[in-house]
């Protein structure tokens, strides 16, 4: 069984460091590294601890430089739960320390800097903290370690940021031949859409080659997987808020994915494997539409969803709305027209239009036959 340790994760026999209460409330934060300024970004969910040698694999957390990434990285939003004083629930990507190991760490305020803490625990007599194990500021990416009072001790200085504070938004991965922008978005936090234009959908049915998208308004709740459509190609300009009470919608047949660790063999080693006999994955269509489509990528993209289909389904899933999907298994209609041989085309909503020029699904009449035509 897998394990996962977040930055706050030392021994499983952690103790309070010191009394009195953790100025950090309840909530969702961005952790980074006061010196070396890489932020703490969750990629799998494997950890072991080896209470006899008080050492850690904390190799699942990974620190990364740059402020463009916690604008729009699921992976580096951290939960707080403070339980009481400084001893603190953590939890990121689907689970949580205390789910796993029965502990609550210490995020222990510094009493000479404001708003640096220390991140750690004591046990057997011995008190560690975590740092950042990388000392060359140069290098983009290093991993957590631990060590006693003294070692790497300017590196143990750590920060956390409400989430209000780096505002997050959505980066879109699939532009259609229209301009509209969409992505696939799974995460262990509630979400709203914020700026004007962000619409987030669900995908409730599918059959017959095709998923039946409907828009979700007000808040989605955690570890839901949806589609984002984005009126821009900047996240900033594409933002949701983190965090409230949300629902999850009544049905939703996206597969949410939130790991794939590649970086190296072993425990960490954490994919969902692509079959594309029976995923589907949000894509553009030969026709330039969205659409869930087979993909030739090895695995299964970090906090994202795809779509389970049947061995013998399309490999392109047309979406369409809740009304046009519950016509797409209609292939032929036998009707009346008040036409001999001229076709007559009418919309979902029983509208006469012209020869259809828009993406869509109409009802061609000819004489006493009505087709199902799509666009």
């Amino acid at each position: 069984m897998k394990r996962v340790l977040f930055p706050a994760l030392m021994l499983s026999m952690a103790i309070g460091i010191q009394a009195g209460t953790s100025p950090i409330t309840t909530g969702y934060y961005h952790v980074q590294n006061a010196s070396t300024k890489r932020y703490v970004y969750v990629r799998d969910d494997y950890g072991a601890v080896n209470e006899a040698a008080t050492t850690a694999d904390y190799d699942a957390i990974w620190l990364l430089s740059g402020e463009e990434r916690p604008h729009y990285d699921p992976s580096g939003i951290i939960y707080i739960d403070v339980i009481e004083g400084n001893k603190c629930n953590m939890k990121a990507q689907g689970t949580s320390v205390y789910d796993l190991l029965s502990i609550y760490p210490d995020i222990v305020p510094s009493p000479v800097e404001n708003g640096i803490y220390k991140i750690g625990g004591s046990a057997k007599g011995i008190t560690k903290y975590l740092s950042d194990g990388e000392s060359n500021l140069d290098e983009e990416m290093s991993f957590l370690r631990d060590a006693g009072g003294t070692s790497a001790k300017d590196r143990q200085r750590w920060m956390f940021h409400p989430v209000a504070n780096i505002p997050f938004g959505i980066k879109p991965t699939v532009t259609t031949a229209d301009g509209r922008k969409f992505a696939s978005f799974f995460a262990d936090f509630p979400i709203t859409a914020k700026s004007a234009g962000v619409k987030i959908y669900a995908i409730t049915r599918t059959a017959n080659g095709y998923a039946a998208y409907t828009q979700v308004n007000g808040t989605v709740a955690a570890g839901t997987p949806v589609i984002i459509e984005c009126p821009t190609s900047a996240p900033e300009s594409n933002l949701i808020t983190i965090g409230g009470s949300g629902s999850t919608p009544a049905q939703n047949a996206l597969v949410g994915v939130y790991f794939q660790n590649t970086y190296a063999k072993g425990p960490h080693w954490d994919v969902v494997n692509n079959d594309p006999s029976t995923m589907r994955v949000l894509g553009k269509t030969a026709s330039g539409e969205i659409g869930f489509v087979t993909s030739s990528a090895k695995y299964i993209d970090p906090n994202t969803g795809y779509l389970r289909v049947q061995p013998g389904t399309p490999s392109e899933v047309r979406i369409v709305t809740e009304q046009e999907f519950d016509i797409s298994g209609i292939d032929e209609i036998i009707g009346d027209s008040d036409t001999d041989s001229t076709p007559v085309y009418y919309d979902l909503n029983g509208r006469r239009v012209d020869t259809p020029s828009t993406h869509g699904i109409y009802i061609r009449l000819t004489g006493s036959k009505a087709e199902k035509i799509v666009r």
